[in-house]
């Protein structure tokens, strides 16, 4: 996928708490989460994290759930595999029910989400829905999966950085609790990927 190594934003963090809430797909299998490895963020990425304010957290969070349910749902257009389609079933559930959860956890914290639209645009997100659509029909699961697994990588190392920014005790546990979860549905996705020749 273009632009795979290009600097993602913040806003992939989504991806992470998405996976954290999805209580019902947390056993689909044991998985080698040694497979789950992070993405190496660079030096504007990282201080960009550290930059952001409890607001910002939030707000970036709930707006790519709603993208990466529109991801899942083009997805599940396209793709042929029983895996796969699995698969987007089960983030399309995941997000939909994280956006849920933020939306309680910012009503019971009094933290009003912000959104930066011009990072929104520019994110892995938005490219990887416009990549499942346009590719022809012999790449479409390979193409999700590739963004699955690009997407978590990412939200995993961000996820190491925003423990440490995040000041609302329950935005900060919700972001400790997530990591695991976000590895193991990385592993999900790295295990989909072998018999379809994603590299």
């Amino acid at each position: 996928m273009p632009g795979v190594k290009s600097l993602v934003t913040v806003a992939l963090l989504a991806v992470a708490v998405a996976c954290s809430t999805n209580r019902a797909y947390m056993s689909g299998g044991d998985v080698d989460l040694s497979l789950a490895t992070p993405a190496s963020l660079g030096t504007d990425e990282t201080t960009l994290l550290r930059q952001m304010s409890d607001a910002n957290i939030l707000g970036h969070l709930m707006a790519v759930d709603s993208l990466e349910v529109t991801m899942a749902d083009t997805a599940l257009r396209h793709i042929k595999s029983d895996d796969v389609v699995n698969y987007a079933k089960m983030m399309h559930l995941a997000h939909a029910d994280d956006w849920k959860g933020l939306k309680d956890l910012a009503g019971a914290t009094g933290i009003i989400p912000t959104i930066d639209v011009t990072k929104l645009r520019s994110s892995h997100v938005a490219a990887g829905i416009d990549s499942v659509r346009k590719t022809s029909d012999i790449t479409k699961d390979q193409q999700f999966i590739r963004a699955q697994i690009e997407l978590h990588q990412h939200a995993l190392a961000e996820l190491q950085v925003l423990e440490g920014v995040a000041k609302a005790s329950a935005l900060r546990s919700h972001i400790t609790d997530m990591m695991p979860v976000v590895r193991d549905h990385l592993a999900r996705a790295m295990t989909l990927a072998k018999p379809l020749g994603v590299r």
